[in-house]
């Protein structure tokens, strides 16, 4: 084990600990996610990026690139149905990581 320089040490009173304690303290919840509104507020800037035409456009060329590989005929789908939902999150993902 190495020690640290003195300044780092904390002095005896706050190393030992309080008899009365059981855990450790809760980190607190700084974006404020139990708050009603900001969860709908999330939830509508979420609903929304689905409809962006960027998502709509990379996600309708994905599955035209997918379907032309099967040798199927490429048929547009549903924006509230899953399989657009789960192309347009892969698609959302790819775009975070590359910028």
């Amino acid at each position: 084990m190495i020690d640290g320089p003195e300044e780092w040490k904390l002095p005896e009173s706050e190393q030992t600990p309080r008899e009365d304690r059981t855990s450790t303290g809760q980190v607190q919840d700084k974006l404020h996610t139990d708050n009603p509104d900001i969860a709908k507020l999330v939830r509508v800037i979420g609903e929304q990026s689905f409809l962006d035409t960027g998502i709509q456009a990379a996600v309708e060329e994905t599955l035209r690139r997918k379907a032309e590989v099967r040798h199927y005929t490429y048929s547009p789908i549903p924006l509230t149905s899953q399989r657009y939902r789960f192309v347009a999150l892969n698609e959302m993902a790819r775009r975070l990581t590359q910028k």
